[in-house]
């Protein structure tokens, strides 16, 4: 019986064919190697590293920190004066000193236009709430002026004493001494917008720069 044993031989000898190396070659459809043809050869895939693009326009500038408007008019402080989220919703911006004093804040209020009341009524508020020491009123000490900017009318005020006015609608606090005002209430195009810097009298010194630069970039939006 030697048929079973030429039936190895044949397979074996068939395996054999299929086990020859095959040269170099490509990638063929579905991933399977093919032979190339004599003279063709297969060059590696070089990737180059991206250009830039040329023509297209740089980032837009960061708006400026600070910037913002209320009243039909915009303003844009500067440092030291820190913006900040306003602390209540009838704030239309607010900022923080630093100060190694004690910290201010100024405060911008914004109601609507015809409303917040005159310019000399909030000027009267104001200057009551800084008391002297020796019981004087403090409208005797106090500093007005009034400057054009463009075209918004502005009242500036600057008075110190003892603050002792507290927060509207908020409980009433115990005088702080040693302290200083600057104010402003700029006649807006749709209304008069008040600004109100306050603090301990060396920190709101060291922002009062920053201060009147601000009333001087009041434009009407």
């Amino acid at each position: 019986m030697r048929l079973p044993y030429l039936s190895v031989c044949c397979v074996l000898w068939m395996l054999n064919i299929g086990c020859e190396r095959v040269p170099e070659s490509g990638i063929g459809v579905g991933g399977s190697v093919e032979a190339l043809p004599p003279g063709v050869s297969v060059k590696p895939k070089v990737t180059q590293p991206p250009t830039a693009i040329s023509g297209v326009a740089p980032a837009l500038p960061v708006p400026a920190v600070g910037s913002a408007s209320a009243g039909g008019m915009t303003w844009t402080a500067t440092a030291p004066l820190v913006a900040r989220r306003p602390n209540g919703q009838m704030r239309a911006a607010e900022y923080g000193v630093a100060g190694a004093a004690g910290p201010a804040e100024m405060t911008v209020f914004y109601f609507g236009a015809g409303s917040g009341g005159s310019v000399q009524k909030n000027l009267d508020r104001w200057i009551g709430q800084i008391k002297q020491a020796d019981g004087s009123d403090s409208k005797k000490v106090a500093k007005i002026d009034e400057l054009v900017v463009g075209d918004i009318k502005v009242t500036r005020l600057d008075v110190s004493g003892a603050y002792g006015g507290g927060r509207p609608m908020g409980p009433a606090t115990a005088p702080v001494s040693d302290q200083r005002m600057l104010g402003a209430i700029a006649e807006g195009p749709k209304g008069s917008v008040f600004f109100k810097l306050l603090g301990p009298a060396e920190t709101v010194a060291s922002a009062e720069p920053a201060f009147v630069q601000m009333i001087k970039t009041f434009a009407p939006q």
